[in-house]
Parts: structure tokens; C-alpha cells; sequence
């Protein structure tokens, strides 16, 4: 083949070399879920982006661009020790730069990485600017990137041009998951041998193994010549699923389940393929014709109503379980399927229970007990404050404890599983551990999680809400000190609480400007921080100073719900009563019967502490949970107590100890 010579300009900027890097990386080591490893200001342990190589592992990748300098030998030696200070868990790394080749520098890090490998340590490369190039003229995909004008690249464009998907919006996390359409090998195919073949990839693809069973499907499919029809579109199908489970490309999946269907029209499973091909490409219209003409040929199909009943789900049609046909009632995927439906409606209690029943099906996978997590934590989190104070009603309490059940041991249940959705199950774990105030829990399924690769603000919030909630204030601090900018909204307002409390006003300000610098901005987050500061002066015995800034402010006349209630502390520990007075009833008028009830706790706990005990137990009597003692109930009977009313205190006593 003759190759055309063509010219790619390096990125602008370090942020855009990353990303290509990200890419480029993906491609050539057929890694199709490459990770950006934090952002810029954070601490990286000399890696920018991972990348797993088949048959070594995960492969780190440091980014430096230069643009007329060379790299320099210390520059090597720097992120390498970067990466054996931080115990970076890599394999291999690989310094990528823009840099022109350097025959010397290369030598000298081919010995390096021969002493390591010699002492058991991670080999490490150097490739320079002409290296990545010859990446990008490998690969038509990195060419219509990086080099649209090579020939490489208008035959991609070309062949993409033919899976353009609608702009219709859809929420894929709507759409559920299941392995139900997986076909089996037909008994009249010729070759037994390639049966046999599909059927590994079938066993990887029920195993979890995605990215497994995509490398066995591209080693299997390098000629599709001795396939006959239906093994074709099964190798479609089954690459079509690994896609859609390890959450990669829906697009591709789309066209790979509509090649299946095209291949083999005269399967159920490859009509159910279509139905889910134009559900991904957002054609919903034609999603539901195509599904109804298959029901109309395969009445029986499972695999073809459970297609058809998602794509009215995500139309908008209320799906309950008297729509489902008597042989598919106790099947697992049609449970979640129904749960989905019943949650979406709002109705708690049929969605946990159908949940539950189809986790505890001897047939249930992975993402089923994903949906109960789900289910279970969306429940769990309509109840804010008892969750806050460890008493949750009892149905969402065992519904958030049979939930964590389902993924013990960690090491079988998420770690072993090749998707991405796994991260997001960690975050609703997390989130259903800390409901069940099973803090040290919470923290060690976090900090395991990081461990395998998965890193996300919600994991991180984990870790920070468990170290507060442990008290663990010296670990949560120097967490915060090497991870702020990564953090969400949610843990920038502990690690301000945190800072307030010590009277660190300069790692209050850290924290404010990164939430300033979130996108999008949280402004009950900032107003919160921003408050703070007032508590934090007074805590520093900066009093005179914190009185001002609070005076200045206006809350009494402008100021939130959140700002109000610090406002009124500060001024009412410094003595200035009427001022505080003043910012109460704001705080008040703030508050109505209509507002959520963490509104409600903030505000009663104010009440409380400025002393008007009658109304602050009038809020508390709506917040407990019946039943559940917990600290709620012990503000309530000191609040009885302050304001002389005994006849409640002795009833609440009373009922407290039939409980």
C-alpha cells in the first residue's frame, strides 16, 4: 500500500496533549475505556492518563509538552521518582512528549528501564513526537482526529457516516441492562468449532467479563469468511452486548445489534437486537414498530417484550407487572424491569420489593443487584434526616441492608465485574453504608475501590463524609490537602465545617475558591462556606472582626437559610442579642410547611441553640422517626424539658422505652 506523508501540528496546550495522549493510547493498546487521572493542580504520582495493555496490565502515561526544547534527563528521572514515591500501581510507564527525538536521552532510559525491570520494578519508555505520529498514521480512527486529510481518515469518516444516530434525547441509565437477548449456537451450523468459540464468548459475557470477552470476539472475528450466517450475526450481537456492559459506546453497539439483525432475521434474540439497535440510536418511534412487528412474529419471545417494554418505558408509558405475560412474571430481568417502572412512578414499596425479588433469582447478575442498590439508595435518600440521624424508616432500613448484602464479598461481586458501571455501584454502596451509619464500612469500600482503578468525586465524598463522621479530622484534613480540587460540592461543605471548627481560616478560603471553581457553581455550598468564615474568626478569637463581617452582611434583610443560621450563632455567642433576634426571624420566614425537612432541621437547631425551646420542639416533634430512637429524640425531650412542658417530656420517655 502507498502511503500518503502527512503533517499533524502537536496540541496548544498541556490539557489538549492529555486528551490526545488519552486517546491515542486507548487505540493502540485497544483499551477502550483509557482514564484521565485527575485534573491539573492535583497530585498525579507522575502519571497523567492509564491505559491497560493486553498481557501486561495497566499502563501509566506522563504527558510533557514542549515545544521548542528538548526533554531533559532530569525530567525522566522526576516522574519516575514521582511514581515509586506515590507506589503509582502501573505496570509500565510511558513519558509521551511533543519533543523532537533525542537518540541519547533514549539510550539512556532504555538502561534505566533495563536496572529496573532487572530489580522488579516498572520498565519505563520515552516516545517522542514522531513516535505518537506514526501511532496516528497506524490507525484511520486517530487519523480522522488528528490527520483528516489522510486516506485513512475519509474511509472512517465514511463508514461513520453510516451509524449517524438521531438528536433525539434519551437517558441511557434508563434503558436496563440485561444479558436476556443473548442468543445460543444454532445445531445445524457446519463449523462446531466456531459454535464453540462463541459459546466462550458467551460464558465471559455472563461472567461479567466484558473486556474479556471483547478481546476473545476480536481475536475469534479477524475473518468472519468461514462464519455461516447465523454465527455472524451472533459474533455481532455478542459484540454488541460487550459494548453496551462495560457502558463504552452505545453508538457502536446500536449498529453491531442492527448488523445482527440483518444478518439473521429469523431469530427472536436478532429481533430484539433491532428493537434495541434504534432504542440506543434514540429512534424510539422506530424502535417501537420494529418491536411490535417482532411480538406480532415471536408472541412468546421474552427477550422480544422485554425490548419492546423498555422502549415504552422511555416513552413515558407506565410499565406494572399486570403488563407482563404469566411465563415471564418471575423471570429476574423482568422484575428489575417492573421495579424500574414502579420507582419511576413513585411507587416505594412494590419497586423495593420486586427489586428484592429479582436480586435473590438463582439467575441474577450483576447489573440486577446494581438496580437494587439503586432502588434501595434512591429510597433511602427521601429521608434525609433519618438518614442524618441513623434512623430511616424500618422498610428503607432493610431495604439499603439487604441491598449491601448483595455485593459481599467485594472481591467476587464488583472487583471481578469489567465495567464501568461498577464505579457508580461503589458510589451507591458508599452512599447506602453511610445511610446505615456503617462508617468504617463506607470508608473501606471507598478506599478498596480507588485501589482497582475507580476514582470519582461521589467515591471521594465517601471517604470524606466517613473520616467526619468517624472523627478521623487529622486523615480527612490531609486528604483534603492533596485532593481538594477533586472534590464535589457535598465534600468541600465537610471540609469547611472541619476548617470552621479549627479556626483555619486559610483552609476555609482553599475551599471556598475550589468551590467557586466547581462547574456548575453550588450556591447553597458557597453560601454555606462563605458563612463559615464568621464561625471560624470566632473560633480563632478574631470575635470583633467576625461581629462586623456579620453586621455588613444583612442577613436579617437578604441573607439564605444556611447564612442565617450562622449569622445568629456568631451574634448571639458575642452577646448581641437583639442583632441575632433580628437574623432568627428571617431565619423563620425562611421556612415553610412546604420546605424539605433538612430545612427544617437547620432550622430548629438554631431555635434550639438561641434558646426559644418550645418552637424548636415543635419542629422536632415532625422530624423524628416513629419508632427509631436516635438523637432527634433526645433534642425533642431536652427541649420538653426546657420549656417546662413534662407532660410531653413523661410521654415521650414513655413511648421511648416501649420502643
Amino acid at each position: 500500500m502507498h502511503i500518503i506523508p502527512f503533517e499533524i501540528q502537536p496540541p496548544k496546550n498541556e490539557a489538549d496533549f492529555e486528551r490526545m495522549c488519552a486517546q491515542v493510547y486507548g487505540v493502540v493498546f485497544n483499551d477502550r475505556m483509557p482514564k484521565m487521572n485527575g485534573r491539573r493542580g492535583q497530585v498525579q504520582g507522575g502519571v497523567d492518563v492509564f491505559v491497560k495493555e493486553p498481557g501486561i496490565g495497566r499502563v501509566g502515561i506522563q504527558c510533557k509538552k514542549y515545544t521548542m526544547k528538548p526533554v531533559k534527563w532530569e525530567d525522566v528521572e522526576g516522574e519516575v521518582g514521582k511514581a515509586d514515591k506515590h507506589k503509582t500501581p502501573i505496570k509500565k510507564l510511558i513519558l509521551a512528549t511533543t519533543a523532537p527525538n533525542d537518540a541519547a536521552l533514549l539510550k539512556k532510559v532504555q538502561e534505566l528501564s533495563d536496572d529496573r525491570e532487572a530489580k522488579g520494578l516498572f520498565p519505563v519508555e520515552v516516545e517522542f513526537w514522531d513516535d505518537i505520529c506514526n501511532h496516528i498514521d497506524r490507525f484511520p480512527v486517530l487519523q480522522d482526529s488528528y490527520a483528516p486529510h489522510a486516506p485513512g481518515a475519509a474511509f472512517h469518516r465514511q463508514e461513520a457516516s453510516l451509524n449517524a444516530i438521531s438528536d433525539i434525547v434519551l437517558e441511557t441509565n434508563t434503558a436496563v441492562r440485561s444479558l436476556a437477548g443473548l442468543a445460543p449456537a444454532r445445531p445445524d451450523s457446519v463449523d462446531r468449532l466456531i459454535s464453540d468459540q462463541l459459546d466462550r464468548t458467551q460464558a465471559l459475557l455472563q461472567a461479567c467479563r466484558y473486556r474479556d470477552a471483547l478481546d476473545h470476539l476480536a481475536a475469534v472475528g479477524k475473518d468472519l469468511g468461514p462464519f455461516d450466517a447465523h454465527q455472524k450475526a451472533r459474533w455481532h450481537l455478542q459484540k454488541g452486548f460487550g459494548l453496551w456492559l462495560t457502558c463504552v459506546d452505545d453508538r457502536e453497539s446500536a449498529n453491531l445489534f442492527l448488523k445482527a439483525f440483518e444478518l439473521y432475521p429469523d431469530d427472536e434474540r436478532m429481533a430484539a437486537a433491532q428493537v434495541r439497535g434504534f432504542m440506543l440510536q434514540k429512534k424510539l418511534d422506530e424502535a417501537r414498530a420494529a418491536g411490535e412487528s417482532a411480538l406480532e412474529r415471536f408472541p412468546d419471545s421474552h427477550q422480544v417484550w422485554f425490548a419492546l417494554a423498555n422502549v415504552r418505558l422511555l416513552q413515558g408509558e407506565p410499565i406494572q407487572m399486570k403488563d407482563v405475560p404469566d411465563a415471564l412474571k418471575k423471570e429476574p430481568d423482568t422484575l428489575q424491569f417492573v421495579a424500574q417502572a414502579e420507582l419511576k412512578a413513585g411507587n416505594l414499596d412494590e419497586a423495593i420489593k420486586l427489586s428484592q425479588e429479582a436480586a435473590k433469582h438463582p439467575a441474577a447478575g450483576f447489573f440486577i443487584r446494581a438496580n437494587a442498590v439503586r432502588i434501595a439508595a434512591e429510597c433511602g435518600s427521601r429521608f434525609p434526616v433519618g438518614a442524618m440521624a441513623g434512623a430511616l424508616p424500618v422498610r428503607e432500613t432493610n431495604a439499603l441492608a439487604f441491598a449491601v448484602e448483595l455485593f459481599n464479598p467485594w472481591h467476587e461481586r464488583l472487583w471481578d465485574v469489567q465495567s464501568e458501571s461498577v464505579g457508580e455501584t461503589v458510589s451507591h454502596l458508599g452512599y447506602a453504608l453511610l445511610m446505615l451509619h456503617r462508617f468504617s464500612a463506607a470508608l473501606a469500600l471507598a478506599r478498596d475501590a480507588e485501589a482497582h482503578g475507580y476514582r470519582s468525586a461521589e467515591i471521594l465524598r465517601t471517604q470524606v463524609t466517613a473520616l467526619f463522621e468517624l472523627d478521623r479530622e487529622s486523615e480527612l484534613l490531609s486528604l483534603a490537602a492533596e485532593r481538594l480540587a477533586e472534590m464535589n460540592a457535598a465534600s468541600l461543605g465537610i471540609v469547611g465545617q472541619v476548617a470552621a471548627k479549627d479556626g483555619n481560616l486559610a483552609l476555609l478560603k482553599q475551599t471556598l475558591d475550589a468551590a467557586l471553581g466547581c462547574d456548575p457553581v453550588d450556591d447553597e455550598t458557597t453560601e454555606l462556606l462563605t458563612a463559615l468564615r464568621w464561625d471560624a474568626l470566632m473560633r480563632a478569637d478574631q470575635q470583633e472582626t467576625a461581629v462586623r463581617e456579620v453586621l455588613e452582611a444583612k442577613v436579617e434583610v437578604a441573607g439564605g437559610l444556611v447564612s442565617a443560621c450562622v449569622a445568629a450563632r456568631v451574634l448571639n455567642r458575642a452577646g448581641r442579642t437583639l442583632e441575632a433576634d433580628a437574623i432568627v426571624q428571617r431565619a423563620k420566614a425562611l421556612v415553610t410547611p412546604e420546605s424539605h425537612d433538612a430545612q427544617k432541621l437547620m432550622l430548629a437547631e438554631l431555635l434550639f441553640n438561641v434558646g426559644q425551646f418550645a418552637e424548636a420542639g415543635a419542629l422536632f416533634e415532625r422530624l423524628v422517626t416513629p419508632g427509631r430512637l436516635s438523637d432527634l429524640h433526645n433534642r425533642l425531650l431536652a427541649c420538653y424539658v426546657r420549656s417546662h412542658n413534662r407532660r410531653k417530656a413523661k410521654e415521650l420517655i414513655s413511648s421511648s422505652l416501649s420502643d
